[in-house]
């Protein structure tokens, strides 16, 4: 209760002193400015526009909608001076009126060549539009305008994003679904529309995919890299904040249909549909905006996959051991996404202020098939695997936001619910095996390239192991309330700023129930499959070793040939899951009682939790301009997070009717105060210097803080979630240098570095009476366990994280040259990231107590790079405009990145570089509004791959292909 009152009289307090303030800065006869600011052709609003009022560091920029309103003018004739990159500045004189404001729209002419006219064509105000929301914010941003957004060949706001200075993405099939930005895996960023935090759509951790969101929903997207005090601050790469679109004046509507072809299946029946409308009413006061999407499209992928051990312990020249394939898989993956959504935006104009009700569903379903054949170098011996299921995942907000402007201070409320729902109602999941049929031993230093011919194949041979299926449903729900108040000041016309302050309370509530029935056909004695024949006498059964053999499940209607364009080999035999799924429906609705019908706590309750989050935060902040080259902004941030998480302490028994499920609840929680600086200094009208200093959060994941407990069969493997762990704590440099003017257009060069603690990662190690290394758990620690145990669990690094790197941006058009190359727009970013840490490696090592060789752990570590960092990222396009005709070129690359950490650095998986070519071209029509376009993604037939860095096999490989699109819009 201390810290709850605490809490709020801090708020109250530096609310009266910024009231006093703010007061005491302004002159009482003071007047203001507001309007809009246009393209004097088009009468296309410009966002981020410059108004400044001439001789004072009074001034505002526009906002998405091209509105301003400026404060505390003195009253009487002033200069005002108007800018917008790409466009002639005017400077207009206006007579301030005492006490209120005076309404004016301003009309900006775009840049020209003197004695002709320029048009600004769709390119070329994408890339306008984006430089100068960026130049005119007071962090350090990068924006994916409005108009840019229509221009990109994407499938998804995470391709979108994936454009943009020091962001790569994670894909599945081919399609951009996370963003990592600066190095950062995307768990320890943060995603919101229209400044609400979305809700997750992973049950494991935080991360939100993207591929949920349509590209054509958005007015805006803004990737904030250094943050202020009023956002929240679990974001330790940064914050992608996406606008969704509002009514404009007057009826408009937007309709879009396009059809396509992917390349992998040789199919072309994807589509995609897109309608908008929009009008305002009683004097444009109300406006409603309405749009609907959806599109189905082919996702179907090669996969590859292969493990790794050590041979031995010796290190060799190269500084590893020697490595042995332990597996590999081959998966054929058939998949058809769907994607369907809408907005509904009501916006009502107050006198002074405005109110926004807002709502955006979105829903991605995936219907899969996964045949996968795994070639076992261990037990020497093949297992095929066939999974098949419908995913859902559903995301949706509603929220209410006022804004009120009362002369001396401005209000903003929000009251939002976010939701997000993962759900897979049933996985199909059937198990074959031939066993002894790979010829070894496996040879040393091998890749798994050279190891397909050892298998010997054979279907007779094969036997059904296993029948079930997997369930899971996740749920996460985000209630909450903000508030956030502004206070503008002037103090002879020579500083001038606002105070700004504000608070959140979040409720969140997270479920996630998993279940996993199978039947176990393997053991001697087993009467299950006897049941099954009886029941299908087509399926050939073996009395003698009373198995059912899998020749009798052959799928001949599924090709397995051309697996990766045979680079690698084919797979070797496909199930058909009619009597597979028939059979466990079977003996589930009949047999559920048999020893090896496995249908309890174990298998119903491992991953289960839930999770009630309480988050309080309150700022306070300043932003000060000394002058029209000086500006300042500082404060901090408290953020405090309680929480109420409960999961299951399970033991697996014989028989799975024996196994109990314990609840265990946990409450952990945490507080930070969060200091952040940052500071711009404009050395000239066409340069500025940036530099931040920010401290930033990344919560735990939930798997990780959930306190279960999970012990197999014979007590030897321990699975527990630690909610003891801490969030990891960055502090954060950020330098940016900026030049900017009509000829260049944008130029930018920054700097970043982050000194990260706490991150926790995965470890496992054996448990014991003793422990001599801090931070590894004790045999009394973990209930069930015995001596030499193997412990799977999560830790808090304690050694520090360090990433680093710089950013390259240029962004300009070539409207200066002559016919026809003055119809080019060019755009490049480049970003070189380093980043280091240790990794936990419990290293066992044997001391004698008296004549007994006792095992202890020695904490130990070794070095590497963070997870999901790549080296280098480069994007470039070139596009042409002329009249009615647009084309676009774009290149992608993502330099390696490390995939996954292993125990041992033999085992770690490092991606290849990554290089991709897309191409998109528009062509108005004769008729007014329409136009035809056709996209083409991964020209190139770029695959991703992860090798392992000994010896260059691979540990992973993605082959989807080209896509395709040919569309028609027709815009009003």
């Amino acid at each position: 209760m201390k810290n709850f009152d605490f809490k709020f009289l801090t708020i109250i307090i530096f609310l009266t002193c910024s009231i006093v303030l703010s007061l005491a800065f302004q002159s009482f006869a003071a007047g203001g400015l507001t309007g809009k600011v246009y393209d004097k052709d088009t009468k296309e609003i410009l966002p981020g526009a410059n108004i400044i009022v001439d001789g004072t560091s009074i001034g505002t920029a526009t906002d998405l909608n091209g509105a301003f309103t400026i404060r505390n003018i003195p009253p009487g004739n002033q200069k005002v001076i108007v800018s917008y990159v790409g466009y002639n500045s005017i400077t207009v004189n206006v007579d301030i009126p005492d006490n209120r404001l005076l309404e004016q729209d301003f009309y900006l002419q775009a840049t020209a060549i003197e004695g002709k006219t320029v048009t600004v064509t769709a390119q070329a105000l994408g890339q306008l539009q984006a430089i100068n929301q960026q130049l005119s914010s007071n962090t350090i941003v990068n924006v994916v305008s409005a108009a840019k957004i229509q221009e990109l060949p994407d499938f998804n706001a995470a391709e979108a994003i994936g454009r943009l200075p020091g962001i790569a993405t994670l894909r599945s099939s081919g399609e951009a679904n996370q963003v990592v930005i600066r190095g950062i895996s995307p768990q320890y960023n943060l995603v919101s529309i229209d400044n609400i935090t979305m809700a997750s759509t992973q049950k494991n951790n935080r991360a939100v995919d993207l591929d949920m969101i349509s590209s054509y929903m958005l007015q805006s997207i803004d990737v904030y890299k250094a943050l202020t005090p009023d956002m929240d601050a679990n974001a330790i790469g940064g914050i992608v904040n996406m606008q969704l679109r509002e009514a404009p004046s007057g009826l408009h509507s937007d309709l879009m249909w396009q059809s396509g072809y992917t390349d992998k299946t040789k199919k072309y029946n994807n589509y995609k549909a897109v309608a908008a409308v929009s009008n305002r009413f009683f004097d444009d006061k109300l406006g409603l905006y309405l749009l609907l999407n959806a599109e189905s499209y082919d996702r179907s992928a090669d996969n590859m996959s292969a493990g790794y051990r050590r041979a031995s312990n010796t290190i060799g020249a190269n500084g590893f051991a020697p490595v042995q394939v332990t597996s590999m898989g081959l998966n054929r993956h058939f998949e058809t996404r769907g994607r369907y959504g809408g907005n509904f935006i009501l916006d009502y104009k107050l006198p002074h202020g405005s109110l926004r009700f807002i709502n955006m569903l979105s829903q991605l379903k995936s219907d899969y098939t996964d045949y996968r054949t795994n070639y076992d170098y261990v037990g020497l011996g093949l297992n095929w695997n066939y999974q098949a299921g419908l995913a859902k995942t559903d995301v949706a907000i509603n929220a209410l936001q006022g804004k009120y402007d009362f002369g001396f201070m401005s209000l903003d409320l929000s009251v939002a619910n976010s939701y997000s729902r993962n759900n897979n109602p049933h996985v199909g999941n059937y198990q074959f095996s031939q066993s002894t049929s790979i010829s070894g031993p496996i040879p040393q230093d091998s890749p798994p390239e050279n190891l397909f011919q050892r298998a010997n194949f054979n279907s007779s041979q094969g036997q059904l192991d296993q029948l079930g299926y997997n369930t899971y449903d996740f749920k996460e729900n985000d209630q909450v309330y903000s508030i956030n108040l502004k206070a503008p000041f002037n103090f002879e016309s020579s500083v001038s700023g606002y105070f700004k302050f504000g608070g959140k309370y979040r409720y969140n509530y997270r479920t996630n129930n998993e279940n996993a029935p199978y039947i176990q056909l393997r053991y001697q004695g087993n009467k299950l499959p006897v049941y099954i024949n009886q029941q299908y006498p087509n399926l050939r059964y073996d009395q003698n070793t009373q198995r059912l053999y899998m020749d009798s499940f052959t799928d001949y209607s599924t090709s397995t040939t051309d697996f990766l364009d045979n680079k690698f080999g084919t797979l070797l035999w496909v199930p058909n899951p009619y009597y597979a799924n028939a059979a466990f429906n079977f003996v589930q609705n009949n047999y559920s009682t048999d020893n090896n019908w496995h249908d309890g706590a174990y298998e119903n309750k491992i991953n289960d939790y839930r999770n009630v989050e309480r988050y309080y935060a309150a700022y306070g902040m300043a932003e000060i301009d000394l002058g029209p080259q000086l500006m300042i902004v500082g404060g901090a941030r408290f953020e405090e997070d309680k929480m109420l998480f409960t999961a299951y302490r399970v033991k697996q028994q014989m028989l799975s009717s024996d196994a109990e499920a314990l609840p265990q609840t946990k409450y952990p929680e945490n507080h930070y105060w969060l200091p952040m600086v940052q500071a711009k200094y404009s050395f000239t009208d066409w340069g500025d210097i940036r530099y931040a200093y920010t401290k930033t959060l990344a919560r735990p994941d939930y798997t990780q803080l959930a306190p279960y407990l999970n012990l197999d069969l014979s007590n030897q493997y321990v699975n527990m979630g630690n909610p003891d762990l801490k969030p990891a704590e960055s502090v954060n440099h950020d330098l940016m240098l900026t030049i900017h003017n009509n000829y260049i257009g944008l130029l930018s060069i920054g700097a970043f570095y982050k000194t990260i603690s706490n991150f926790s990662y995965g470890i496992q190690y054996p448990v014991h009476p003793y422990s001599t290394a801090p931070g590894y758990d004790t045999l009394a620690q973990v209930p069930g366990a015995i001596d030499g145990s193997i412990l799977t669990t999560y830790y808090n690094n304690p050694y520090q994280a360090f990433i680093k790197g710089l950013e390259f941006a240029f962004e300009t058009r070539l409207w200066y040259l002559p016919a026809p190359l003055n119809g080019l727009v060019i755009s490049f970013n480049y970003t070189l990231i380093h980043s280091s840490t240790n990794y936990p490696l419990p290293l066992l090592r044997y001391i004698k107590v008296g004549r007994i060789s006792k095992e202890i752990i020695v904490d130990s570590a070794r070095a590497g790079r963070l997870i999901n960092q790549p080296d280098n990222i480069l994007n470039a396009a070139i596009g042409y405009d002329y009249e009615g005709f647009s084309a676009r070129l774009s290149f992608l690359y993502q330099g390696s990145m490390v995939s996954g950490i292993g125990t041992v650095p033999e085992q770690d998986g490092l991606t290849h570089d990554y290089f991709r070519i897309d191409a998109t071209v528009r062509q108005k029509l004769p008729w007014d509004g329409f136009q035809v376009f056709f996209n083409i993604n991964n020209i190139n037939s770029r695959a991703d791959i992860s090798a392992q860095q000994t010896i260059g096999g691979f540990t992973s490989e993605q082959f989807y292909g080209l896509t395709a699109d040919l569309g028609i819009r027709y815009t009003l």
